[in-house]
């Protein structure tokens, strides 16, 4: 058998069969690598939109080009492509964060999940940056993939090197860290949880649901009343409105002990619980 003859049996052996199956059951790396950069492509040019739409936004005077909730729709969703399905670029990122700071209103930046590599830096570019309790910051050097010899490898070194030194000056603007503690933060990759960002400064507060822990204690106890009422009220079948029409009337109908038409959060949180154990009584007799 020819070489040439063999080497076609074998391609027909590995070869996908037709079709939208052989797309979704190939093991032929030449068929996995075009899907891989297809669909890399593909939410590239994406995520590309996406930005050009997040900037058409900020760069329209009084934020007009398109609602908040769709420009948080935008924002979400061009984050979550970048960061899951292609990368986002350094150059893009430092693009966002300068757009950011730019715009003439305040900007109140949300971590819900995790703000990583250049997401970490865009997050800076807040007037007020808040985090979940749960949530993450992670910062590190820039990544690049590269070939080559000793000598063309050591020029990539360089040429990263501004980079991971304008990141440094971004984290250090917001956070106050000595510049040479934020180097040695990005050289080991570090993540950093909720509480943590925002006792060493990259972040201002946690999340307003996560401020229950840390508000006075009084307030604390009505709120997290409220909450559970309003969790109980809604598996009860109350709509949104009856649950709050309830709640303020709750909120109103008790004097408070300042001797006023005011409730006092002890009278709240008393009504509360009582109206609690009205739906717990309520879902056993029910089930």
């Amino acid at each position: 058998m020819t070489a040439l003859r063999r080497h076609r049996k074998l391609s027909a052996i590995w070869a996908s069969e037709p079709g939208w199956k052989g797309w979704t059951s190939s093991v032929n790396h030449t068929d996995l690598g075009r899907m891989f950069l297809v669909t890399a492509f593909f939410f590239f040019l994406v995520g590309g939109l996406l930005a050009m739409l997040i900037r058409a936004q900020l760069a329209t005077p009084d934020s007009a080009f398109v609602d908040a909730g769709a420009f948080a729709q935008f924002f979400t969703m061009h984050g979550t492509i970048m960061m899951f399905l292609f990368a986002i670029p350094t150059f893009e990122g430092l693009a966002i964060y300068n757009l950011l700071r730019e715009h003439p209103e305040p900007v109140t930046v949300n971590i819900l999940g995790i703000a990583a590599s250049a997401a970490s830096v865009i997050a800076m570019a807040g007037d007020e940056v808040r985090i979940a309790r749960a949530g993450f910051l992670m910062i590190h050097n820039t990544w690049i993939g590269a070939a080559g010899d000793r000598h063309g490898l050591r020029e990539v070194a360089d040429w990263l090197e501004p980079f991971d030194a304008t990141a440094v000056e971004i984290y250090a603007a917001r956070t106050g860290i000595a510049t040479a503690d934020l180097a040695m933060m990005l050289d080991r990759e570090t993540w950093i949880g909720g509480q943590s960002a925002i006792d060493q400064g990259f972040a201002d507060t946690l999340l307003p649901a996560d401020m229950l822990d840390t508000a006075d204690e009084a307030g604390t106890a009505s709120m997290r009343a409220e909450r559970k009422f309003d969790l109980l009220a809604a598996r009860a079948g109350l709509t949104n409105s009856a649950r709050r029409e309830l709640l303020q009337d709750l909120k109103t109908g008790k004097p408070g002990a300042a001797g006023n038409d005011t409730p006092g959060a002890v009278d709240v949180e008393q009504g509360l619980s009582e109206l609690l154990q009205s739906f717990k009584s309520f879902g056993k007799e029910n089930p």
